[in-house]
Parts: C-alpha cells; structure tokens; sequence
C-alpha cells in the first residue's frame, strides 16, 4: 500500500461469441486486482553459481489478494448483472530461473504454486 501498488484497475473485457443456435455475450467493467502490495519473500533466496551459469530460487507469497469487477453476462436471451468477487487469502509461489552469463540469456527453470490457500 505504501508502494502505490494497490488496487490495480484492469481494463474493460467484452467477448461475443455466436454459432448456429446461441449467442452470449461476457463484460467485466470496474475491474480492480488488490493485494499485490501484500508479496513478501516466503523462504530465503537461493543463489547458485557455476561458470556459466547462475541459477536463483525465489519464494513468494502474496498474504491476501482480491478480483473484483461489475460483470454482464447474456446467454440465449437471458442476462444478468451483478458484483464478482474473488479472495484467496494466501497465496505462495516460487520460480526458478537461470542466468547463462557467457550468453547474456535468462532461462525460466521452474514456475510451482505450492500453497493456494482459501478462495472464497
């Protein structure tokens, strides 16, 4: 919160689709993304060296992350109109990425969510 990180408002989403015998129609508008301003380191970092190559292991956790949006939705000429909100009070994570110094590349190793936490 002190970083200005919170809420993210995200842009306006629309998606039609059409076949034969259906038509529907999706929009989230107000869309905002809270908690970024929660992640915090979950374990140490690890760094490894070994000419040419660095590897580092980064352990993250977001403590509390929100979704909110106004949606629309219409389906075969029904709709409806509400508030959807999305928390997942914890949220950890970790990547793995090496670093090829003698060819100036960045490789992602590994990408796991290991806690996922409570999503209400």
């Amino acid at each position: 919160k002190g970083i200005g990180l919170d809420p993210i408002l995200l842009p306006r989403y629309n998606s039609t689709f059409i076949n034969n015998t259906v038509y529907g129609v999706i929009e989230l508008t107000e869309a905002k993304l809270r908690g970024l301003s929660s992640l915090v380191r979950n374990e140490y970092v690890i760094v490894k060296f070994g000419y040419p190559l660095i590897k580092i292991h980064v352990p993250l956790r977001f403590n509390k992350i929100s979704y909110e949006a106004n949606y629309y939705a219409e389906l075969l000429g029904y709709s409806t109109e509400s508030l959807l909100v999305a928390e997942v009070n914890s949220f950890s994570f970790c990547f793995d990425v090496i670093i090829n110094v003698r060819t100036v590349s960045i490789l992602r190793e590994q990408f796991k969510i290991s806690t996922l936490g409570k999503v209400a």
